[in-house]
């Protein structure tokens, strides 16, 4: 088994938890706060 070195990184957000929750939610935003995830967004 193969175990892959991991690493955590966390950041404070001066804004409220419905705020960061509503902007997370909404796909588009997506490459903004996850860009190794969310290169690119394609609607279908």
């Amino acid at each position: 088994m193969t175990i892959t070195p991991t690493k955590t990184l966390s950041v404070s957000i001066e804004r409220k938890a419905n705020e960061v929750y509503e902007f997370i939610l909404n796909p588009e935003n997506l490459p903004q706060w996850a860009p190794a995830f969310g290169q690119s967004i394609k609607k279908i």
